[in-house]
């Protein structure tokens, strides 16, 4: 995902990050979280995003059906 530290004032960071952050942030407060706890459900997202892609960069999902379909 990214090995280098984003900064939100980056601006070649800004103009994609505030979009993204917005569209996992909109079901969140959808189901009641605010403030601090959106910022840990979006942390929450994005190590989870991570962490499956890592994994399936290491081939470590061999069981079927494949891992595309449990992304989506």
């Amino acid at each position: 995902m990214a090995a280098a530290p984003l900064s939100p004032t980056d601006p070649d960071y800004a103009p994609v990050a505030g979009p993204l952050l917005e569209r996992v942030s909109v079901p969140c407060r959808a189901l009641g979280l605010d403030g601090d706890e959106v910022v840990h459900a979006v942390r929450a997202f994005r190590a989870a995003v991570h962490g499956f892609v890592l994994l399936e960069r290491g081939s470590q999902f061999q069981m079927r059906p494949g891992a595309d379909q449990s992304f989506r």
